[in-house]
Parts: C-alpha cells; structure tokens; sequence
C-alpha cells in the first residue's frame, strides 16, 4: 500500500514537473514571438515616410514649414519626409499660372545630409537630387546653417490640377553612433516655397 503510493506520489510529480516545463516553453515561446513581431513593426514603421506636409498654392506668396528632427539617431536607412505641393484643393483650383521655387535651411546641428528629389522614389535607380545648391551661411546672430536651394522654378498651370511630391532624405551615419557629443541634439529645417504669377 505504502509503495503504490509512493509511486503514485512518484508519477504525480513527474506530470507536475512535465507540466511546468511545458508551461515554460510555450510562456518563452510566445515572449520571443511578441519580441520579434515588434521589433518588425518599429522597422517597418520607421522606414515609412514620418511627416507630411501639403502646400496649397492659388496666388503670389510666400508659404513655410518646419520639420523637427527631434527622435533621429544614427542608423543605416536614410529617413524619408514627404510634403506636396500643389494648385488644387477639394474643387477649388488657382484660375492664374503659377511658378515656385523652394529653399531649404538647416540649424546644423547633427551632421545630417539632404538629399531631395521631385516627383521621383528616393530609392530608385535612376532618380536624381533635385539640390542646386549647398552652402554654410551665417545669420545676424553668428550661427551657422545649411542654406539649400531645390532645382528651378516649377510650374503649375491653372488649366489642370497640379500636384508635386517631394521626397526629402536626411541621412544620419551609423558612424556617428559611437560620438557622445549629438547625443540629445536635435535639428530643425525649414522650408520655403516662394511663388508668384506668371505673366507671358
């Protein structure tokens, strides 16, 4: 009697332990999955396009936007802002010609570069640039930055609906990775789109 129930006592605990392990595996198993299916999605999202800005044009003027690059750290994949620009809005749609040129200025704060590119994917192969020019300046007040101009002037005529897509890469070197100093810095660009009428 005393023997049944120690291997009863015996096969009791086997089961328990078999049970725990079993526990244990699928509990490891479902950590590493969650762990790589977020580790995935903060991939994908952040080689996705992080701001968006639209610029409506309907007369002469002069339109800004900033973007804070406030979360950028060094890495290999560039980083894609996108902003449009444009002569329509819903039904309304400029009844004059209109051209524009954009300028671009940076805080230089991180030693990023630009590259940008007009109706174009980045990525592509045979897509090129659209930066003209490229040149330190100083304000009033001493401080440095980056002043770029974007390509020619560009036309949207008042005949049809016109929309350009600009795609503009910041890259951030994996190389800087190790350099304390950036730690914490962040860079501001902005972003200027003059326009005026055409007049033949």
């Amino acid at each position: 009697m005393e023997e049944q129930y120690d291997l009863e006592l015996k096969k009791y605990k086997i089961r328990f332990i078999l049970f725990l392990l079993l526990v244990s595996m699928l509990l490891f198993f479902l950590l590493f999955m969650i762990k790589k299916t977020v580790s995935s999605y903060i991939s994908e999202v952040d080689l996705q396009p992080e701001i968006q800005n639209a610029v409506y044009i309907f007369k002469e003027g002069t339109f800004q936007f900033h973007l804070d690059l406030d979360q950028i750290v060094p890495r290999e994949e560039p980083y894609v802002y996108t902003f449009t620009v444009a002569n329509y809005q819903d039904s309304q749609r400029s009844d004059v010609d209109i051209e524009y040129e954009i300028s671009m200025l940076s805080t230089t704060n991180l030693p990023l570069r630009y590259e940008v590119y007009r109706n174009q994917s980045y990525d592509d192969a045979h897509a090129s640039s659209i930066i003209t020019k490229d040149e330190l300046v100083r304000d009033v007040d001493q401080s440095w930055y980056q002043s770029m101009k974007l390509g020619d002037k560009y036309s949207l005529y008042h005949t049809s609906n016109t929309l350009d897509t600009y795609s503009l890469v910041v890259y951030f070197p994996l190389t800087y990775s190790t350099n304390l100093s950036y730690e914490g810095l962040i860079d501001n660009i902005e972003i200027t789109i003059h326009s005026k009428q055409i007049i033949d």
